[in-house]
């Protein structure tokens, strides 16, 4: 992963919003942590890092009451009671789709593709009647397949889909090809006691659930007062069905989104899948997948994957890394063909061979053929792995079936690759029916991921306890957990989350752990791993390898043991305060009060820079052979490459041995100097001295008596005191003076020009002067400041407060008496007590970039 992926990934867990907004009220149940016999989306927990903003959402409804109050559960903003909606910072649009005819639905859905998410609290209930497969139907599918293929520039729109309230009259999500169709989130509804609602539909084609009536409480919203609405007032606290459900899941979405703006359509889908939960006591299947929790999926025609959980699907948006889009979408078709006649208690089948490699999200079938009754038809699908999904269960009534496509998510996760069988089964009706063929079409990812997601779930879930990772990449995500984690990436060792064992097989490697929100214990192995943190305290291990820290909003301890590690942070340079310890490890503390602990930590990289910190070991002895052999300061790119190869195992003898046969070594020392020539170049090019005649005898006998080479005493010259000392001088005085005058970090090849400058002997007041006379300065103070107003604006730039009397009246006296001029102010700020207690000396790191 790159550096600037990386640096992202920083920055969006460092989101914490902590917006004091009160959700405890009864009215707003379903915004609570709740349990799985009392479930709620837990909004007001994710509601710490995002709450929607800079989200756009397209709301289809009705252009009515029903539209108010689906308007007011996704956005709802928050005022002193009750309602408030789950992505109350989001900006939503709405459009009538209801109570017009079908070819203006489709016209209307077309304004899909210019939001980030839509929410669909509508369809049609007749069995069969939306029919891709009709071509009536295809410019609305149409618009749907377009919104995910071109929504957000490329990145496609979540469209979030109601199941459906028809499920006492016998309807299934999968009678519609608008509530199956594999773009979109279908949703299903369970009651305030945890139980299937009554009326939401079921079917494979579901995705996840939300909380809705149908038990002891229904869902507060806005309405449209007095008789245009549901209750007298502009509160009402009757909506249910999918269609109160399906608001919440889209709410959820866009705090999804925020957290984390590059996810694909399809990434949305599988993070709210991964973190959803069953209510109890509901049977479910497990499938063959093995990356969650430790092993299968659990899902059920009635809910999906379970009821939407906003932290945990914030909390692992944040750490996904994956961009799952309609552009690199997978897709397997296979087809079999061959007529057979079903009669009553009687079943047919039709077999798949599927040998190209896929990673399974979405499976649909399409039946070709003609039955009297849907209603007679149970359809299932069987997998490989051996799981089953039941397509259709005896749903639809008497309409009749010809050809239709169907489809399931229950195989989420598994490996597509072996048989697949479909069979189709009569009930006790009298009815016949003769099918043709049917064509089997498979849709995921290409590639092999080897990240294993937990969640809270894991706690209660049986067995599970051994993970084996198939490649040389495995990682263990548990963004989604809230537990006091031990995660240990050693072959054979054993682990700890969400409170249960986890122990990792010996023949497996493990390179990267990203930790939940407790307070946790990670510890790396030998590779080079990728250690991630997360919105709790912890302590962080490397071992071996040249590791990668990630920073989360917590305060952690990061040690990176052996090799060449780095720590990225998110923010500026600027809004960080780095020291160093007596025992020479490092504290580096925000702005927000958040301070990590760095042990064996060699590079640090903020958004605008990377800060190399081993000013006493691979970067310092780089920087160093600039000024030593060639007397100047390195440009940024050449210093960055010699460190790269420092950090890879070159020697610094096999650095310095490259300066020395460079063009521009041979062109100042020339190609024949003899011993004591050499000997007092380097005096002049790395001290900028003469030699005394000691030091001038001991190393030119060295060279002479072959005890030393030339490489050998140009080191030895290089990393001396004298020379490590002058350095840092001029590095701290360059380094105050950008930061005074400009009021930012220096860029790396300006900082080590004026450190050479000043090395070289340029008067710090010199220095000033240039900088105040640079359009950079004049810009920021203006041109004709008098001397109060100059001191003013000193003390905002350089100490970011106002000025007290005293001081703003001291320095304008010696500025007006001309005791002092204005280039000499500025470098008595810059060298002030109150200045360095919070700016970060370039001594105590390098920029490499």
């Amino acid at each position: 992963m790159s550096t600037a992926s990386l640096g992202k990934l920083a920055r969006q867990l460092s989101l914490e919003t902590a917006p004091g907004v009160a959700a405890a009220s009864s009215a707003l149940w379903h915004l609570q942590s709740g349990s799985r016999a009392a479930p709620g989306i837990d909004a007001v927990d994710a509601w710490a890092y995002v709450t929607g903003r800079g989200v756009s959402i397209g709301i289809f409804d009705d252009g009515a009451k029903h539209a108010a109050a689906v308007t007011g559960i996704i956005g709802a903003k928050p005022s002193a009671s009750a309602p408030l909606g789950v992505a109350y910072n989001a900006a939503t649009t709405a459009f009538q789709v209801v109570g017009v005819s079908n070819a203006t639905v489709a016209k209307v859905m077309a304004n899909a593709a210019s939001f980030a998410v839509t929410n669909n609290s509508w369809g049609w209930d007749a069995s069969l009647y939306v029919d891709r497969l009709s071509g009536i139907w295809t410019p609305f599918l149409s618009a749907i397949a377009n919104a995910a293929e071109a929504g957000r520039g490329g990145l496609g729109t979540v469209q979030v889909v109601a199941g459906g309230n028809s499920r006492a009259a016998g309807s299934d999500t999968n009678l519609s090809n608008f509530s199956n169709d594999r773009h979109v989130v279908t949703v299903g509804a369970v009651t305030s006691e945890g139980k299937v609602a009554f009326y939401s539909n079921p079917g494979a084609s579901l995705l996840v659930s939300a909380p809705s009536s149908g038990g002891a409480r229904a869902i507060t919203t806005t309405d449209l007062a007095g008789s245009s609405g549901y209750s007298a007032t502009d509160v009402t606290d009757t909506f249910g069905g999918t269609s109160a459900a399906t608001p919440q899941v889209t709410g959820v979405v866009a705090l999804m989104l925020e957290a984390n703006s590059h996810l694909g359509w399809r990434d949305v889908r599988t993070i709210l899948a991964m973190t959803a939960e069953q209510p109890a006591g509901l049977g479910t299947l497990t499938n063959g997948a093995t990356h969650w929790n430790g092993g299968g999926m659990t899902f059920s025609n009635d809910t999906g994957f379970g009821v939407v959980d906003a932290r945990a699907a914030v909390r692992l948006a944040q750490t996904w890394t994956a961009q799952s889009t309609s552009a690199n979408e997978v897709s397997v078709d296979v087809s079999a063909t061959g007529t057979q006649t079903l009669s009553a208690m009687r079943s047919i089948s039709y077999t798949f061979n599927v040998t190209q490699a896929i990673a399974l999200e979405t499976a649909e079938i399409t039946l070709r053929g003609n039955h009297a009754r849907v209603g007679d038809l149970t359809i299932q699908l069987v997998s490989p792995n051996g799981t089953v999904s039941t397509l259709l269960d005896r749903k639809g009534g008497s309409t009749a079936f010809s050809d239709f496509t169907l489809s399931s998510n229950a195989f989420l996760g598994e490996g597509g690759t072996g048989q697949w069988t479909l069979k189709v089964s009569e009930g006790a009706g009298a009815a016949e029916g003769t099918f043709t063929g049917a064509s089997l079409s498979l849709h995921g990812s290409g590639g092999a991921d080897d990240t294993f997601v937990f969640t809270d779930a894991y706690g209660g879930l049986g067995g599970r306890n051994l993970l084996r990772s198939t490649t040389d990449h495995g990682a263990i995500n548990a963004a989604a957990s809230t537990g006091n984690d031990v995660i240990d990436l050693h072959a054979g060792a054993w682990s700890t989350i969400a409170g249960k064992g986890l122990q990792i097989s010996g023949d497996s490697l493990f390179k990267t752990a990203i930790a939940g929100d407790g307070h946790v214990k990670v510890i790396g192995n030998d590779a080079a791993n990728l250690l991630v943190a997360g919105h709790g305290n912890g302590a962080f291990f490397g071992e071996g390898g040249n590791d990668i820290f990630v920073s989360g909003s917590g305060s952690n301890l990061m040690d990176g043991g052996a090799g060449v590690n780095t720590l990225v942070e998110s923010g500026a340079m600027s809004d960080w305060r780095l020291a160093r310890s007596a025992d020479g490890h490092w504290t580096l503390t925000g702005l927000d009060g958040k301070v990590d602990t760095l042990v064996g930590i060699q590079r640090l990289q903020f958004d605008d820079h990377l800060l190399a910190i081993d000013v006493d070991a691979n970067a310092g002895s780089a920087f160093r052979l600039y000024g030593a052999a060639l007397d100047r300061a390195p440009d940024t790119s050449g210093l960055g490459y010699w460190v790269d190869q420092l950090d890879n195992g070159r020697s610094l003898k096999w650095v310095a041995e490259n300066f020395m046969g460079s063009a521009e070594f041979t062109s100042r020392l020339g190609g024949n100097l003899d011993s004591q020539s050499f000997v007092a170049a380097l005096y002049e090019y790395a001290l900028d001295r003469k030699a005394d005649a000691g030091g001038l005898q001991y190393w030119s006998q060295a060279l002479d008596a072959h005890a030393m080479d030339r490489a050998d005493v140009l080191i030895q010259f290089s990393n001396s005191a004298e020379n490590v000392g002058r350095l840092e001088d001029s590095a701290n005085a360059a380094s105050r003076l950008y930061s005074a005058a400009f009021d930012r970090n220096p860029d790396a090849n300006g900082l080590y020009y004026w450190m050479d400058q000043i090395r070289q002997g340029k008067a710090l007041d010199s220095v000033a002067d240039f900088f105040m006379h640079s359009d950079e300065f004049r810009g920021k103070y203006g041109d004709s400041l008098g001397n109060t107003a100059f001191v003013s604006e000193l003390y905002h730039n350089v100490m970011h407060r106002d000025g007290e009397a005293g001081g703003v009246a001291y320095w304008t006296n010696a500025l007006d008496s001309h005791a002092m001029d204005r280039a000499d102010v500025l470098v008595a700020f810059s060298n002030s007590a109150e200045y360095l207690a919070r700016h970060v000396d370039a001594s105590q790191g390098l920029l490499l970039a």
